[in-house]
């Protein structure tokens, strides 16, 4: 039973890892200033680190994260709706 845990644990982290490369590789190929919907949020900050890599951490936790918190209690919300959790 343990080793099942730990394997089910460490899929979980690679498929974590696999998730957010994707999503950060999807917003360096299309996340526009003037995409629509995310690219005011999303674009112009991911643009704006790539021209200045430490302006990600002049800002807040919030302000840099925000995002990240939404999208993880969509997933967690999904997976109780689901009755995964």
């Amino acid at each position: 039973m343990g080793s099942s845990v730990i394997v089910q644990a460490l899929g979980a982290v690679l498929l974590a890892d696999f998730a957010s490369g994707v999503v950060h590789w999807a917003e360096d190929a299309y996340a526009r200033k003037d995409t629509p919907v995310v690219g005011k949020w999303i674009g112009e900050a991911n643009i704006e680190h790539h021209i200045r890599p430490r302006a990600f951490v002049t800002r807040s936790w919030w302000a840099s994260s925000w995002d990240l918190v939404l999208t993880a209690a969509l997933v967690v919300a999904g997976a109780w709706w689901l009755k995964a959790l």
